[in-house]
This record gives structure tokens, C-alpha cells and sequence, in this order.
């Protein structure tokens, strides 16, 4: 939860925005913005505003809910390909870019001497 303290005389109308959205309001001095099973979406900025007869002041605070990244599409495990073949792997995720932003990155195991060169090519969508 996040809270915003004014106060002043006559007491002001303390409230808190998202956009153009009033998210909640009170008589009180304390105003306390809680977001229950925060996701994603509730990541932005929010702005609390306090009001009375002599004036209005405002800050605000920006919310960033971190997730975890889940594939919504893995790379088969073994993969068969005849010499110079181009084989193509795909691997999704819904949240992407997410937030922290994810990285892609694709290892495979050392390749012996003996063996020709290999090239990996990533695309970022």
C-alpha cells in the first residue's frame, strides 16, 4: 500500500488519481492506496491530490508490479536436422516486454573442435 499525508485548515479532501480516474476519497488527513492481486495493469502512475477552500497541491508516485515470465511456447527438447539444414526455434512468452523487460537468449553446449561453425540468431519482437 502506498499513503499520502496532507493537512491543513479547513481539513482538505485527500484522493488519490490514476489518469483521469479517481481511485479513492476521504475526509481524512491519511489517505491509503491499497491494490489487492496487483498484476501488470495496475502498474502506472498515481497522483494524490489534496483539496480545501484555500488551494489544491498534488504528488505522485509511480507503481511498477514486477512478474515473473511464463512460456506460452517452448522449443521442442531434440531437434533432427540434415548438415547445413537452417532449423528454426520458437519460444513465447505473454509478458513479454514485461516489466523488468526480458532478455532472450539461447546456449547450447560447447561445440568440439572437429566441428563446423555454428551460428545463433536471435529476434526480438
Amino acid at each position: 500500500c502506498v499513503w499520502c499525508v496532507c493537512v491543513g485548515n479547513p481539513a482538505p479532501v485527500v484522493y488519490w488519481t490514476r489518469g483521469s480516474d479517481r481511485i479513492t476519497s476521504s475526509k481524512p488527513e491519511t489517505v491509503t492506496l491499497t491494490i489487492t492481486n496487483a498484476s501488470v495493469p495496475d502498474s502506472g502512475d498515481y497522483v494524490c491530490h489534496a483539496d480545501n477552500d484555500l488551494g489544491r497541491i498534488e504528488n505522485g508516485t509511480k507503481i511498477v508490479v514486477i512478474t515473473q515470465l511464463t512460456f506460452d511456447e517452448r522449443p521442442s527438447p531434440t531437434y533432427e536436422a540434415a548438415l547445413s539444414e537452417t532449423i528454426v526455434l520458437h519460444c513465447t512468452s505473454s509478458l513479454a516486454p514485461g516489466y523488468p523487460g526480458p532478455v532472450a537468449e539461447w546456449s547450447y553446449p560447447q561445440c568440439s573442435k572437429s566441428s563446423s561453425r555454428r551460428t545463433v540468431r536471435s529476434v526480438k519482437n
